[in-house]
């Protein structure tokens, strides 16, 4: 037996056969009518609106959960911004600073949604009338923290995205953020990085960059600060990627 589901408006068949085909039918069925009530559309590898830059990372995500407008993912200028989540004053001004001349030079900003840098990210792009992806390292009906409920909203109501690989209702745990870290720098054109420590996710994210070929930008701070020990020592590590303007991410992108 088979039967019809429709993905972001596109028609496909999905056939069940077996011993346990009806338990499988209503199982899918029942997950396809949770979706479809809460406004949640899925995205596959396979499918034509997959984003074009995630099918060629290592260990790309199989399926895409998401809420919002996909076809911001396949935007070329994109700048994934990743920090600590107990960003100091200087982190905090940087962020705005950077992030408030980019949205106005057209590019579309990534973050991960979580505390602290990612936050700031996101509230700073809605208030230039900017347009911003989140993802997120549990479900979209799972935002953490909760507290930022209201702000995913904002960004679904103003143009952007929210994502995840995990189904919707999967609670994110401290191995799913870093595995998520992939995504936005998959995602992205290039990364900045602001205020990181010494083992900190924004690391894993500048890490994934690195290997995926893409742009690495790294904001330097204060040398006894150790919200900005991983920072500094990227930017010992890799000289070029030092950048203390926005201007310098324009130029690289040809804006």
């Amino acid at each position: 037996m088979a039967f019809k589901i429709f993905i972001d408006g596109k028609e496909g068949t999905i056939a069940i056969v077996g011993p346990k085909r009806m338990d499988y039918e209503k199982t899918v069925a029942k997950i396809l009518k949770y979706l479809d009530n809460k406004n949640i559309y899925v995205t596959t590898i396979l499918s034509e609106n997959y984003p074009q830059r995630l099918k060629h990372i290592a260990n790309p995500p199989l399926v895409l959960y998401y809420k919002g407008d996909l076809n911001i993912a396949h935007e070329e200028n994109s700048i994934g911004v990743v920090g600590t989540r107990k960003p100091t004053r200087y982190g905090r001004w940087v962020a705005d600073e950077f992030v408030s001349t980019l949205v106005q030079n057209g590019l579309i900003t990534i973050s991960g949604l979580a505390y602290g840098i990612d936050s700031e990210v996101a509230r700073t792009t809605l208030e230039m009338g900017g347009r911003t992806i989140a993802v997120l390292g549990g479900g979209v009906e799972k935002i953490y923290p909760s507290s930022n409920s209201a702000l995913a909203d904002n960004i679904i109501k103003n143009g952007g995205l929210i994502l995840s690989e995990y189904f919707p209702t999967f609670s994110p745990t401290k191995y799913t953020f870093p595995e998520r870290n992939r995504i936005i720098s998959g995602l992205s054109r290039g990364v900045l990085v602001i205020e990181a420590g010494n083992g900190s996710g924004s690391l894993i994210t500048a890490t994934r960059a690195i290997e995926q070929g893409k742009d690495l930008f790294v904001v330097p701070g204060n040398i006894d600060s150790k919200e900005s020990k991983g920072s500094n020592k990227l930017i010992e590590e890799i000289p070029t990627c030092v950048v203390v303007s926005p201007d310098r991410i324009l130029r690289e992108f040809g804006i």
